[in-house]
């Protein structure tokens, strides 16, 4: 699995693409044993090397698809919470509060993927990475074409010299 499926499944367990790479060698090894083990016993010693060669190559793809079930289980995560997180951001962006100081209210109101999306945009300003790369980071690192679509708004009222406020509310 590349980096940028690790992060599109939210970086499970901090892994990076070589722990992600050790864990289906793992998984491949423990599953062509267990299968030998279990085929030597009812069958010859061709079939079980046979029986092995088939469980471990399961088991090596057995990651990977665990890891697209997280993708899409966070990309569903992120598309529930979008409306409720784009209202506190509007109602607070209303009320005087600049773009990035909402951003961090949302941030710090729930505790889900978007939110610590959120929450790494604001970082990554603190760091000096201008808005509209830290907003593309996060985009990129989510995957979903609503947030895609929030984030090029965002970034074209800012060009534009729009209201974010009045971006928001549409």
């Amino acid at each position: 699995a590349s980096e940028l499926q690790l992060e599109l499944a939210g970086r499970p367990n901090n892994w990076g693409a070589t722990e992600f790479f050790g864990l289906r060698v793992f998984v491949a090894l423990i599953l062509g044993v267990l299968v030998f083990l279990v085929a030597s016993i009812s069958s010859g010693f061709m079939i079980a090397i046979g029986a092995a060669l088939g469980g471990a190559l399961i088991g090596f793809f057995m990651p990977v698809l665990w890891l697209r079930s997280k993708i899409r289980k966070r990309q569903e995560d992120i598309i529930k919470s979008l409306p409720d997180a784009l209202d506190v951001l509007t109602i607070t962006v209303e009320a005087g509060m600049g773009f990035d100081g909402a951003l961090q209210k949302v941030a710090e109101k729930w505790d889900n993927h978007l939110s610590k999306g959120f929450g790494k945009v604001t970082q990554e300003m603190r760091l000096g990475i201008p808005r509209r790369d830290a907003l593309k980071n996060m985009e990129t690192t989510m995957g979903v074409p609503d947030v895609t679509t929030f984030v090029a708004a965002i970034i074209q009222a800012e060009q534009l010299g729009v209201s974010i406020a009045k971006i928001l509310r549409i």
